[in-house]
């Protein structure tokens, strides 16, 4: 059987960020939705550079469907702002939220930190605590459908990255804050930590400045904790 995986155009205009990105297309064929023909060309050019030849396979296809004013960054503040999501979603995707309790602990992280402040503050001061170097937050709302914020930090070695890894995981479950997923512990060269609206990179440092998220990413605002 052939696996699909759906995405629409701002998720796959980010994809590049996605750690072994293109082992995708050893996994399944991706299907594009695209609103409307507005930027088809670009769209074009940009899977071309990325995946040569995978148009012309049929390994990626692009299907425009009629634009609705819903994403996903909009149910992630109705859910925090525990606004009903019903008619937004199937239900049995609203059920699945609401049993693992998915962008809902972020409520707790408002109440952690000053009026004003952004939410990323309680993991920024967690991973000074967790011995993590050189941190910052990129805001990447509006930029990406994957989440809200980026917090990245790095250790000066593998073991040192699995050691923060291991801390920071420790002392935000003392929150109640729990991810969802971590990928890359093993190893320790990139270890991504999903907390839902927030996603944690920890490098080890060469690997940080190869990849460069900063750069990347560079339209997101930039947080920064204080020494």
């Amino acid at each position: 059987s052939i696996i699909y995986f759906l995405m629409g155009t701002d998720a796959f205009l980010s994809i590049e960020s996605w750690k072994d990105f293109r082992s995708i297309l050893e996994l399944s064929r991706v299907v594009v939705m695209r609103r409307g023909e507005s930027g088809a060309g670009s769209l074009e050019v940009f899977c071309e550079r990325l995946f040569p030849g995978a148009m012309e396979s049929g390994n990626i296809v692009f299907l425009d469907i009629t634009r609705l004013e819903i994403s996903s960054s909009w149910i992630r503040e109705k859910v925090r702002g525990q606004g009903s999501i019903r008619f937004l979603l199937p239900d049995p995707c609203i059920d699945y939220l609401e049993e693992n309790r998915l962008y809902m602990n972020e409520q707790l992280l408002e109440k952690e930190v000053q009026a004003g402040e952004p939410p990323v503050r309680l993991f920024m001061e967690e991973l000074r605590e967790s011995h993590g170097e050189r941190i910052v937050a990129l805001d990447v709302r509006g930029l990406s459908s994957v989440c809200d914020y980026f917090v990245i930090s790095q250790g000066r070695s593998t073991r040192h990255v699995q050691g923060i890894s291991e801390r920071l995981r420790e002392r935000l479950g003392r929150h109640g804050i729990l991810p969802r997923e971590v990928e890359g512990e093993q190893e320790g060269k990139w270890i991504l930590m999903d907390y839902g609206a927030i996603v944690v990179h920890l490098f080890y440092e060469p690997v940080r400045g190869f990849y460069d998220l900063e750069g990347l990413w560079h339209k997101a605002k930039v947080y920064e904790l204080e020494s």
